[in-house]
């Protein structure tokens, strides 16, 4: 086998950042949450112009809380339903006046 490949390669980080930018403001929300995760130059690239990309939809916004005292400490649980999935909040308060 030929260690070259038959195709030519061209590094998308080689493009100018505001090109790079033009393009990802057109994908989903999904594609950006996992290209952050392939190198440390798109996690960057994204953190840096978040606010000119998709952001996730809430289809459904389903609030549940419940809470319960022990030990001194009252406890309180949030939970949140959307496009993301289930998120889960825990928030401790150690009496009403002051929080941890």
């Amino acid at each position: 086998m030929n260690a070259q490949s038959d195709y030519p390669t061209f590094p998308i980080t080689l493009l100018p950042k505001k090109l790079i930018k033009v393009v990802l403001e057109k994908v989903d929300w999904r594609t950006l949450y996992n290209l952050r995760l392939v190198s440390k130059f798109f996690n960057t690239m994204i953190q840096e112009n978040f606010n000119s990309f998709d952001k996730p939809k809430v289809n459904e916004l389903y609030i549940d809380s419940s809470h319960r005292v022990a030990d001194g400490m009252t406890w309180v649980k949030y939970s949140i339903r959307c496009e993301l999935g289930e998120k889960k909040l825990k928030r401790l308060y150690s009496n009403e006046d002051e929080v941890r």
